[in-house]
């Protein structure tokens, strides 16, 4: 008997694995790494403290201009959306800054920066060494002579991809 279940258990095994075919597929897995990309608040924004009924501008090369810093793979174009206005919201009605930005790859370039267009059509190119770009954020305004006293602020927001934008 015994004899007779080890023949049955081997013929099971020996035709199972004819019966059971196995079939293979190979899938290619791929990557690509692309660089890290920041971008860091290094200033704000700030135009102090003004009279109502005046026009207010900081220029992105004055020394109250906000600036960001971007770091990237060296020497790679970057899309980049640059807002036209944020308004500032407070005490009293909005006020509409008028953006202005100026950008390079050295930190220390501020006063000879090119000029940066608003939209976001965009593009920046990082330092060919350093993978750096710094753009300055300059601003202007105008409030009427009824403007209510007290603080006001708002958000901006600057936009870099790898992407169109």
């Amino acid at each position: 008997m015994k004899k007779l279940l080890l023949i049955t258990i081997v013929f099971l095994f020996a035709f199972t694995a004819n019966v059971f075919g196995q079939e293979t597929a190979d899938v290619a897995v791929s990557t690509t790494i692309e660089g890290s990309l920041t971008i860091v608040k290094d200033s704000d924004l700030g135009f102090g403290t003004v009279s109502s009924g005046t026009t207010e501008t900081i220029a992105p090369d004055a020394a109250e201009a906000g600036r960001v810093d971007i770091s990237g793979d060296v020497g790679e174009d970057y899309f980049i959306g640059l807002p036209e206005t944020t308004t500032l919201t407070g005490a009293g009605d909005d006020i509409a800054v008028t953006q202005s930005y100026v950008g390079d790859g050295d930190s220390g370039n501020q006063g000879t920066a090119g000029a940066l267009t608003t939209g976001t059509g965009g593009t920046i190119t990082t330092d060919a060494t350093t993978g750096e770009f710094y753009i300055w954020i300059g601003g202007e305004f105008t409030t009427d002579q009824s403007q209510a006293n007290g603080g006001y602020s708002g958000t901006l927001t600057i936009t870099v991809s790898k992407n169109s934008i």
